[in-house]
């Protein structure tokens, strides 16, 4: 009975870190043979420079409204698609050569939201 307890807490403790994590369902974006096979469901982030054309490489934070953190993650494409439970987040986009974009965002249930984050054309 000890064990089975013991176990419940466990799978109860990871139910619970999981319904607060973001999961990150693509990543990519590159050409449009890519673009084509994205999920159309989820939060879609793109990321792109002024003059429009996408950008990829960037390291992309979301947090809930409180600060903890859900996703660290570097989108290997233009496109990042997440799967986020109802709720207003901050997203915050990093390039490579340390240009910040951030925004908060709302994610309501079952609505396919997209944002764009657009960085300066250096």
């Amino acid at each position: 009975m000890r064990i089975f307890s013991l176990l419940a807490v466990i799978l109860l403790s990871f139910a619970s870190f999981a319904e607060n994590q973001a999961i990150v369902l693509w990543s990519g974006g590159i050409s449009a043979e890519q673009r084509a096979v994205a999920p159309s469901e989820g939060t879609k982030l793109v990321f792109f420079v002024e003059g429009g054309d996408y950008l990829a490489g960037v390291n992309v934070s979301v947090k809930a409204k409180s600060g903890q953190e859900l996703a660290n993650v570097l989108d290997t494409g233009p496109w990042l698609i997440l799967n986020l439970p109802d709720g207003d987040y901050v997203v915050a986009a990093q390039r490579a050569n340390g240009d910040i974009q951030s925004a908060i965002i709302s994610v309501e249930k079952n609505v396919t939201t997209e944002f764009g984050f657009m960085f300066p054309d250096v």
